[in-house]
């Protein structure tokens, strides 16, 4: 066995290289050693039986790695299939409950709904009408006030009286 220096180095640990004979045949193998993996390599003449335990420990941690990817990605994908059925459920649910609330629905309770707007907008349309003959007679003058009358609608604004406080004063 021989050792030799190599001019490479990895954070300040030198490379090494030995030379080795099998004593089987008389062959000659070189390995070179690896600081950054603490393993070596086999540069000539042999093969490497095995794998180092470095490399099977980091094929489990992939493996595992992996496994649980897939595992988190499974929950994943059921709580997405969750989530739709329950969307899904909603939906239904308020579909279900629209269709038994028109299904009760009453037409005699609806027509006098109706009828009870119309009545509203109606008395709406008559109160600004007496709104606008007011404002019209307060600047035109006494000729639609007789209009006013003849609809039943007129209510006259009741006049004050001034009172004259130097006539009270006096008694």
């Amino acid at each position: 066995m021989r050792k030799e220096n190599t001019e490479k180095d990895y954070l300040g640990i030198k490379v090494l290289r030995f030379y080795f004979k099998c004593s089987n045949c008389k062959s000659e193998m070189t390995l070179l050693t690896d600081p950054k993996d603490s393993d070596y390599t086999v540069e000539l003449g042999g093969k490497r039986i095995g794998v180092p335990l470095w490399k099977q420990n980091e094929r489990i941690r992939l493996r595992r790695l992996q496994a649980w990817k897939d595992s988190i990605k499974m929950i994943e994908e059921k709580a997405m299939c969750a989530q739709k059925m329950l969307a899904a459920e909603d939906a239904i649910s308020d579909i279900f409950y629209e269709n038994k609330r028109k299904a009760n629905v009453n037409i005699d309770s609806v027509l006098k709904n109706v009828q009870k707007q119309a009545k509203r907008e109606e008395e709406a349309g008559l109160i600004r009408d007496v709104m606008k003959f007011e404002k019209k007679r307060s600047r035109r003058g006494p000729s639609e006030v007789d209009t006013l009358k003849s609809l039943s609608v007129y209510r006259p604004k009741k006049k004050r009286r001034k009172i004259n406080v130097r006539a009270k004063t006096k008694l």
